[in-house]
């Protein structure tokens, strides 16, 4: 349970900046994040991907069959699932527009992390990346 805690910790944290941006308000943190180019999207690409980076060790690099799409990260899906349901809910915020490219922003976060973090675990357990594996493995007899 206390491998949660990292992800829980960045969860408030992101449940705590979109109150701020659903009501209006300005935190000096956000703000120097908002005024550099493309200051939003590194924010969606860090926030939601470092979440789905801290689920995805958590739950132990669990993978999800999905229809259509295999097997997936369980973290990837949830995060995902839960940043489409975000940006949706802005349809109904006065002070927010959603925006597809934010969307798109959380998926490019989600992917690279989950896939670094899968890596790094891979590299710690003494096990090489799967192209350096597949290069370097003797031919099967037929």
């Amino acid at each position: 349970m206390i491998r949660f805690l990292p992800a829980l910790g960045l969860f408030a944290f992101i449940c705590w900046a979109i109150d701020l941006a659903n009501s209006g308000g300005h935190n000096a943190l956000l703000g120097l994040l908002l005024s550099l180019p493309l200051g939003d999207k590194i924010g969606h690409f860090l926030l939601y991907g470092g979440l789905a980076g801290l689920l995805d060790w958590a739950w132990r690099h669990r993978d999800t069959r999905l229809p259509l799409l295999g097997r997936v990260p369980t973290a990837a899906w949830v995060v995902l699932a839960f940043s489409a349901l975000e940006e949706a809910s802005q349809l109904f915020t006065a002070t927010r527009s959603p925006d597809v490219v934010d969307l798109l922003a959380n998926l490019l976060g989600v992917s690279v992390m989950c896939a670094c973090g899968r890596w790094v675990a891979r590299w710690r357990a003494g096990v090489s990346a799967p192209s350096a594996r597949t290069r370097s493995s003797p031919p099967h007899p037929p």
